[in-house]
């Protein structure tokens, strides 16, 4: 905008006359230009830097609680997941032992392995893959537990010569062992009177006591 010399009217850049006296504008001077107000500072940064400060703080603060939760929580579901390996295993001998006897009903003699009861790879059940437990039990590991089943001899008796004379294999002993001490804390033993028997302190035999509700078949 120009300013009229004569009566300080503002007018057109481009006006060769005052619109107001009616003065030449020509060599009028430029009206200062009015500058806008200053824009205000952005508070953008500011707030996220407040934001990530906050939750840094909330994190460490967190910390103490979560390690009190964690150290609660945890060892609970180690014993959970304990007992729950525990439970299968005695499941699983269960199955075994059942398998045992129908394998002993149907070829004359207990066992030899487990995998003489697991599937066979292909073709028919035979006497060395007998069909009665599924493949995982027969490989000897599962949940956390550790199998194996071994044929029991007859120990004979002496004839009128004091020879010893072997008779046919008359039973089997089947442990159950915990991988680790985090996977199970017992052991487990059973025969083939069924009873399952159990130890702490190191693997199980016929000697130790039962768990609560085995009974002799």
């Amino acid at each position: 905008m120009r300013l009229c010399p004569t009566c300080g009217v503002q007018t057109a850049e481009d006006a060769r006359f005052c619109a107001n006296c009616g003065a030449a504008l020509a060599a009028a001077p430029l009206a200062p230009a009015v500058s806008a107000p200053p824009a205000p500072a952005s508070k953008t940064s500011a707030t996220k830097v407040i934001v990530i400060v906050a939750i840094i703080v909330a994190f460490f603060l967190a910390i103490p609680f979560l390690l009190i939760v964690a150290a609660i929580v945890i060892p609970n579901l180690l014993r959970a997941r304990i007992s729950a390996n525990e439970a299968s295993a005695v499941s699983s001998i269960r199955v075994i032992v059942s398998a045992a006897n129908s394998y002993k009903a149907a070829y004359g003699h207990y066992p030899g392995s487990l995998q003489q009861l697991g599937p066979p790879v292909s073709g028919a059940n035979s006497e060395q893959n007998a069909g009665f437990v599924d493949a995982t039990l027969a490989a000897g590991t599962k949940n956390g537990y550790a199998f194996s089943l071994q044929r029991t001899e007859d120990p004979g008796v002496l004839d009128d010569k004091h020879t010893t004379q072997s008779g046919p294999p008359e039973g089997f002993e089947l442990n159950a062992d915990p991988l680790t001490p985090s996977t199970g804390f017992r052991h487990f033993f059973a025969a083939e009177d069924g009873v399952v028997r159990q130890n702490r302190n190191g693997p199980a035999n016929r000697d130790c006591p039962p768990i609560p509700g085995s009974s002799d078949d």
